[in-house]
């Protein structure tokens, strides 16, 4: 998405809306030049989503693989193997180059590269648990936890944003006929009177 020119294309839409506006007197094309910004928004909330549930599933493995694998490092080395996530892709290529060190420092590695908060914490946590200051199973579920949280509040605050965005999209479609009903009578006394003036003038 980074590599969508958005200011040609805020520039060509706002021009392609004036140029229709210009051809057909109709309001409504104006709305043409804010349409890169809805496409812009939705494409930025996709793609959080998308990373968002990536990042479950990985923590969701890496919960499941690292009591069988009885290490940090071979449970991160399992799912790397399997390769089902983005951040499991990452960690492959991390150990295709040659990394040397242990699962903690590979994590850390993830979580700064990706500059993913909920991974930088679960380093954190996993430092922690390490040093005896928490449990042992404490970190994953910690991140699990604040991730499914945060992924339930944005859902549930884009269902509560969809009456507003279903106004503004019909207003402007409601608004054109009415005005037009409202101001059609009056209009149409204007061009009476006017028509009337012109006729007794006529003689």
């Amino acid at each position: 998405m980074e590599r969508i020119p958005w200011t040609q294309i805020y520039a060509f839409s706002a021009l392609a809306g004036l140029g229709l506006y210009m051809f057909t007197q109709q309001v409504l094309v104006l709305l043409l030049a804010f349409i890169p910004f809805a496409v812009r928004l939705w494409l930025a909330n996709y793609r959080k989503r998308q990373l968002d549930t990536e990042l479950l599933a990985f923590l969701m493995d890496l919960r499941i693989s690292l009591p069988l694998q009885g290490s940090l490092l071979r449970a991160l080395q399992e799912l790397a193997r399997q390769g089902k996530t983005r951040p499991a892709g990452i960690v492959s290529r991390y150990l295709e180059g040659g990394f040397q060190g242990d699962g903690l420092e590979l994590l850390d590695r993830l979580a700064q590269d990706t500059a993913i908060t909920h991974l930088r914490d679960l380093v954190a946590w996993t430092r922690a648990a390490a040093e005896g200051t928490m449990k042992v199973d404490a970190p994953l579920e910690h991140a699990l936890t604040r991730l499914r949280g945060e992924m339930y509040t944005t859902a549930r605050e884009n269902m509560q944003r969809i009456p507003t965005r279903l106004t503004v999209l019909v207003l402007p479609a409601l608004l054109g006929p009415a005005i037009v009903v409202l101001l059609y009578p009056m209009v149409a006394r204007l061009l009476a009177a006017m028509g009337g003036m012109s006729w007794a003038g006529g003689y």
